[in-house]
């Protein structure tokens, strides 16, 4: 399955557990890198104060782009961490 949805710094989510890496179905990364043609994909998942836990190869199955107001909730959310600290 190729995406044409998911390209360079897209924020997706993972459809389904990582178990070997002990991630969850729901967990938010960023595409680092796409293999061509766009069916592999690099992700880096970090911690919600940007320390990056790991980079992950990840199928395109296995992820999803944020809709509209999944990222616009996330950046409500980062703003209001940056702002208490």
């Amino acid at each position: 399955m190729i995406r044409k949805d998911i390209k360079l710094y897209t924020v997706v989510k993972l459809l389904e557990n990582l178990p070997k890496d002990g991630f969850r179905k729901g967990l938010i990364g960023t595409v680092i890198y796409t293999h061509i043609p766009a069916r592999i994909f690099e992700v880096e998942i970090a911690t919600e104060e940007g320390s990056i836990l790991e980079i992950v190869t990840l199928e395109a199955f296995q992820i999803e782009p944020l809709s509209k107001d999944e990222l616009k909730t996330l950046k409500k959310i980062t703003l209001f961490t940056t702002d208490e600290q």
